[in-house]
This record gives structure tokens, C-alpha cells and sequence, in this order.
């Protein structure tokens, strides 16, 4: 993971599962002892060790399942080996996908591409539960911050999880500090989730409800307009 990485739209998390190596890496710079060497056979390499050891990997493997809510209506599943942080893009058959409200080039050339959010499956399917509602590009396209692909001033809007978005390695990192926030079943993180998106859901059901009735109305207008000629 790195200064490209991206983060999933709805709970601001990390779209990647730990990786046992770079766990290592991470709790061995948090831990140090006097004698100054890499990796040291001291009492630090046991307790690291067995710090990582106890993670349970299998609990957070839903950080990388992952869906692309595309500008072209559609759901694509996919995990984050499939995604180039060079080019901030994921390889779907061929296709480019890219996270980015910027506009794209591969090389020194425009790509034709398709734009698109990306989420964990687990929040899709969470606020689809709690507000019915399934997450489309074109709702909250209004609301993404230029480039980041995330909801604009992202460092309000996502509460806790605000102060661990772009920091390197920040699996291991909220591991280490705040657990609960890459857990989809915490109640406290799925209360932080709701409190985020509760009035964007809202505005855009309200948007929508309104357009209809614009749309109604101008219907009615036509049919009532041709009833007198």
C-alpha cells in the first residue's frame, strides 16, 4: 500500500487486507531495543511475533472484497489485487476503471475509460440494509472531493476513520490503535457509518422524489395540452 492508494467511499477504510510481512515491518518499528539492530534476536522479535500471530486475518478478509460503482451504471466485483496504484486504475478485463475524478492518461496519451467509486462489499450491502438504498455514481457524484474519489471534506465526514485516510500501511496502523474501525459488525462503527451517511441518503432520495414529480407533472401538462388540440 502506498501514497496512491485509494479507500472505500462509504466507510473510508482501507481496501486491502493485512499482509503478514508488512505487519511485521510495522511492529517492529513501534517496538525497539537498545542494541540497534535490524531484526535482533532480543526478547522484541518474540513479542512482535506473537503481536501479529494473534491477528485474526480472517476476520478483516472483507477489506478486500470489493465493488466499482461505475458512472455507467454498473456493479463490478473485484479485489485490490486487480488495482494499479501507479495509475490509480483497476484491470477488469482489459478495461480501464479509474478512481479518480481527474482526467486520465496512461503514458503520455488520454485512455478512454470508465470512472467509478469503489467500496467494500460489506458497507454496499450495509447501507443497502439500513436505508434501502444501493449506492449509484451518478447520486453522489455532487458530493466527491475533486481527485480523491472520496466525500468532500472527507476529514469531518468520516468521523474516527478521517485521521488514518492517506497514511501508509494504515491497516496495521488502525489495527494497532483503533481496531473497531475495520470491523463491519462493531456497532460502533456501523453507528459512525449511519451518522455519516444518513443526510446524503436522505438529500438524494429527496432529489429524486422531487425530480418525479417535476417528471409527473410535465406529463401531465403534455397530455392535458394535447386534450385541447
Amino acid at each position: 500500500m502506498g501514497g496512491s492508494e485509494r479507500f472505500c467511499i462509504i466507510c473510508g477504510g482501507p481496501l486491502i487486507n493485512f499482509d503478514q510481512d508488512k505487519l511485521l515491518d510495522y511492529f517492529y518499528q513501534m517496538y525497539t531495543c537498545e542494541c540497534e539492530i535490524d531484526r535482533c534476536d532480543c526478547d522484541i522479535d518474540e513479542k512482535v511475533e506473537k503481536i501479529v500471530d494473534n491477528v485474526p486475518l480472517e476476520k478483516y478478509s472483507w477489506l478486500n472484497e470489493l465493488y466499482l460503482i461505475t458512472d455507467g451504471c454498473e456493479k463490478i466485483t473485484t479485489t485490490s489485487e486487480f488495482y494499479d496504484e501507479d495509475y490509480r486504475t483497476f484491470d477488469v478485463n482489459g478495461r480501464n476503471i479509474v478512481i479518480s475524478s481527474m482526467t486520465f492518461y496512461k503514458g503520455d496519451k488520454r485512455q478512454d475509460y470508465t470512472r467509478a467509486v469503489v467500496c467494500h462489499q460489506s458497507c454496499y450491502d450495509f447501507i443497502d440494509n439500513e436505508f434501502n438504498y444501493q449506492l449509484g455514481y451518478a447520486d453522489i457524484e455532487p458530493y466527491l472531493d475533486v481527485g480523491d474519489q472520496l466525500i468532500k471534506d472527507h476529514y469531518n465526514f468520516y468521523f474516527e476513520m478521517a485521521g488514518y485516510i492517506g497514511q501508509m500501511n494504515n491497516a496495521d496502523l488502525i489495527y494497532d490503535k483503533e481496531p473497531w474501525l475495520i470491523d463491519i459488525d462493531n456497532e460502533r462503527n456501523r453507528l459512525r457509518i449511519k451518522s455519516a451517511w444518513y443526510s446524503v441518503i436522505y438529500k438524494i432520495k429527496f432529489m429524486s422524489t422531487k425530480q418525479n414529480i417535476i417528471v409527473e407533472n410535465c406529463n401531465l401538462s403534455i397530455i392535458g395540452s394535447t386534450q385541447f388540440v
